[in-house]
């Protein structure tokens, strides 16, 4: 049993970085469209 525990933690510290990956890819694309609709 502790290892699917073990497993199950992993994969969701797995997906808060998976989440905030996405999260700062999104905030450079802002920024970048806002740097080209500036050009």
């Amino acid at each position: 049993m502790q290892n699917i525990e073990k497993s199950s933690a992993g994969y969701e510290e797995m997906i808060k970085t998976d989440r905030k990956i996405v999260q700062i890819a999104l905030e450079r694309r802002k920024d970048f469209n806002e740097k080209l609709t500036k050009l």
